[in-house]
């Protein structure tokens, strides 16, 4: 038997009874796995080519260098785990012509094809070859933990059937291609899973900043909330023809990209904050649960006075700047608890209470409508303040700048806070009872100090307070006279 290298993790095989294609299994040529894959019920795999499928005959395992290779009828191609090391330009032709073979297969009555970077080849003829999905399973429960997440775990969200999961595996793919990474990892199973169903995934513009917003929120949206923005796989199809004609990526300024990273970074910071809190609710809320019956059968101590106590501040380990501004940018995450954490001494109540309420009823809205009302004005003033949804609304803190000051003696650190301020207010009668969205330019002055060895923002005086604008919310400006308000 001669073996020779035709791409990777695929090889030709030239036996006495003929050639063949191996595809390389990536598991430990250990006797028992071994006799599991080889004992198996024979099923072959299906080449889709254009409408039409066709049977790949496997005929079998061998061993080859303490490799296990699975062998059948000769083909030539590429695997999947290959051409995603393309450019997105060489990649997305090849993904566009996955969507539509996975189409084919599953509008068929073969069963529903898994997705394995390592189980799926493009072959030179422009057909598609899928491994059966029980051989598939077989060998992804053998290969070794770092395997198993690079080419299977990555593509599989936990909560979602087979056919939706090939849909959320291509957007996987897209974004890994575009990007260079993949939306979701971790090293440990669980908390890969964890962080799938947090739905807390940067939008690949944060990571490439040329990849054309549209193209970036179609991502980031299908994989923050895979059983709401998810597109079928014809949708996909659809999606990726346009990118391959219109293009993924656009020329920006050295302003923009620098503006784009440093709103990457505030969006991680956030993001990795809101996980770990959730984790930590997630992993101790059977102690929570009893901290609450301690609570109702003490009766005089406020149960989240009790939770507190038992936790670090989530600003632990912040610098004060980055104190600021997680105060600050907690208006827009609606994180009260964050807010809280990074203040003393009554400092920014009247803030803090307003989240809590906001907080509140956009829970309320969001279990009735199963949506939230709220846009970030960040991610407003980002795509340059469009007419909004109707019934949405931008609440939030935007264009945050901080200027060191030099402190007085009892501080130990204090900044000059500009920012603009977005609420919803009431109704407009004059626009027939449409909601209005107010504009503030504010300047602050915020002191901060260290407490239990974090630092936390003790005194907040407002310098300047200003109504910049008015907006009904469809967008469209209401002329007013600017009302200031300078101490």
């Amino acid at each position: 038997m001669e073996l020779s290298q035709l791409a990777d993790g695929l090889v030709r095989i030239d036996r006495h009874d003929g050639t063949f294609l191996g595809i390389a299994t990536y598991i430990p040529t250990n006797r028992f796995a071994v006799t599991k894959l080889t004992g198996m019920k024979r099923s072959h795999g299906t080449i889709v080519f254009e409408d039409e499928l066709r049977t790949w005959h496997i005929h079998g395992f061998t061993q080859h260098t303490e490799q296990l290779y699975l062998y059948g009828d000769y083909v030539e191609g590429h695997t999947l785990s290959e051409v995603l090391q393309y450019s997105a330009d060489g990649f997305l032709p090849y993904l566009s012509r996955l969507t539509r073979a996975v189409n084919t297969l599953t509008a068929s009555e073969q069963p529903t094809p898994v997705l394995h970077s390592r189980s799926i080849v493009f072959l030179d003829d422009g057909g598609v070859l899928f491994l059966p999905p029980d051989l598939v399973d077989a060998m992804t429960g053998f290969q070794a933990p770092a395997d198993r997440r690079q080419f299977y775990e990555v593509y599989h969200h936990p909560d979602l059937d087979a056919e939706h999961n090939l849909s959320y595996a291509v957007a996987v793919l897209a974004f890994q291609s575009l990007s260079g990474q993949v939306p979701f990892d971790d090293t440990e199973e669980e908390e890969l899973t964890e962080r799938m169903r947090s739905g807390l995934v940067a939008n690949p513009r944060y990571i490439v900043p040329e990849i054309i917003e549209a193209v970036g929120d179609t991502l980031r949206g299908s994989l923050a909330d895979p059983e709401g923005k998810l597109p079928t796989l014809e949708g996909w199809a659809d999606t990726f023809q346009s990118w391959i004609q219109h293009g993924t990526h656009r020329e920006i300024s050295d302003e923009e990209r620098a503006r784009l990273f440093e709103e990457a970074e505030a969006q991680q910071r956030g993001m990795e904050r809101t996980y770990r809190r959730r984790e930590h609710i997630r992993r101790n809320w059977r102690r929570y649960v009893g901290i609450t019956l301690v609570a109702v059968l003490i009766g005089t101590i406020p149960a989240t006075i009790l939770y507190r106590s038992f936790e670090p501040r989530e600003t632990a380990g912040y610098t004060p700047a980055q104190v600021v501004e997680a105060f600050y940018y907690g208006m827009n995450e609606l994180d009260h608890e964050i807010m809280a954490d990074a203040t003393v001494e009554g400092a920014g109540d009247t803030e803090t209470r307003e989240v809590t309420t906001m907080f509140v009823v956009s829970r309320m809205r969001t279990a009735v409508e199963m949506s939230s009302s709220l846009i970030d004005a960040r991610d407003w003033y980002a795509d340059g303040k469009p007419p909004i949804e109707e019934g949405r609304q931008v609440y939030g803190v935007a264009d945050l700048r901080l200027e060191a000051l030099r402190p007085p003696a009892e501080a130990e650190h204090a900044f000059r806070v500009t920012y603009d301020k977005w609420y919803p207010t009431g109704m407009d009668r004059e626009s027939g009872g449409e909601g209005i969205l107010v504009g503030f330019e504010r300047v602050d002055r915020v002191y901060l100090k260290q407490s239990r060895g974090d630092w936390v923002i003790y005194q907040i005086d407002r310098l300047e307070d200003r109504t910049m604008e008015r907006r009904r919310t469809d967008g469209t400006l209401i002329e007013e006279p600017a009302a200031s308000s300078e101490p």
